[in-house]
């Protein structure tokens, strides 16, 4: 029996002897492995102050410094997790905000563009537009005054002629300045009247100037017909020629436009299929009476 012991308590003792030769032997292999790593590190060291041609001097504030920012750490302490926390959500925050500012500056890309690209298509169907109002406009100045010609053209003024008359709104100017926008006053007329040396408004008679509005009028019209017009007096200065001339325009454009004028011409009546007039009674009431042409009743 005893022989029996002593056999397993050596059996024992191998087996610990060879665990512990076992951590000896991965013990080794880590200080192996280590000491590699710093004579590397060494190495690399010695690389690096031979190409920053550091003294010896240098290194020792080198050193100093670390220990100084060792005790530093040292001072700080432990981090408060709750910093770390709100630390991260700022950042989160700072992220979102970022992301919102390139697509907000995106936005605002692509809406500039939009604006530029609606400039050009609003420019370019106004010329067009005023192009052929222009061409209308003498073609009836000419029916209304039987010859001469007849010219728009858009008002506009220097940016120094608006600033010395205006006291405000300097920054809109600048801005035009810069975009080299012309500034649109309004419209300017040219005209030459037959067998008058006259090419402008202020020196027409009454009658005159109304005969370049009706011009003017139609001309519009021509181009972009509404569907019905009022008209208040527009004839009052007229003479019976002229405004047998402007019935003519309303009988030739009643076809697509529903005339309403106020007149008391007998010229502009006859071409008129509904006439309404206010009478007075003998009592002073009024009363509105109706014709239609082509009819023999009064409503």
């Amino acid at each position: 029996y005893k022989i029996i012991h002593k056999i397993a308590t050596s059996r024992h003792f191998k087996r610990n002897d060879g665990h512990k030769n076992e951590k000896l032997s991965i013990r080794l292999d880590d200080l192996r492995s280590e000491w590699i790593r710093n004579d590397r590190a060494e190495s690399q060291f010695d690389m690096l102050i031979a190409t920053e041609g550091l003294s010896d001097q240098d290194l020792l504030d080198l050193e100093r410094q670390i220990f100084r920012l060792r005790a530093e750490l040292l001072s700080i302490g432990d981090v408060d997790e709750t910093l770390i926390t709100e630390a991260n959500e700022v950042e989160a925050h700072h992220t979102h905000l970022t992301t919102q500012s390139a697509d907000l500056e995106k936005a605002s890309v692509d809406l500039a563009e939009l604006v530029e690209e609606l400039k050009r298509d609003v420019s370019g169907k106004f010329n067009n537009a005023f192009k052929d109002i222009n061409d209308q406009f003498n073609h009836f100045f000419r029916l209304m005054f039987g010859g001469g010609s007849a010219k728009m053209k858009i008002k506009t003024h220097s940016i120094e002629h608006i600033v010395e008359e205006l006291s405000g709104e300097v920054s809109e100017l600048e801005e035009s300045r810069q975009n080299d926008e012309p500034l649109q006053a309004g419209i300017e007329i040219e005209l030459s009247l037959p067998k008058k040396r006259i090419n402008s408004l202020d020196v027409l008679s009454g009658g005159e100037k109304s005969l370049v509005s009706i011009a003017a009028l139609f001309a519009l019209i021509s181009v972009s017909p509404p569907p019905f017009l009022v008209l208040d007096e527009i004839d009052a200065p007229l003479d019976e020629r002229n405004s047998e001339r402007f019935a003519h325009l309303i009988k030739e454009f009643a076809h697509k436009v529903q005339f309403i004028v106020v007149t008391h011409n007998r010229t502009i009546m006859e071409v008129a299929d509904v006439l309404y007039g206010v009478t007075m009674n003998e009592d002073g009431t009024s009363k509105l009476l109706s014709v239609q042409f082509g009819s023999p009743e009064v409503v």
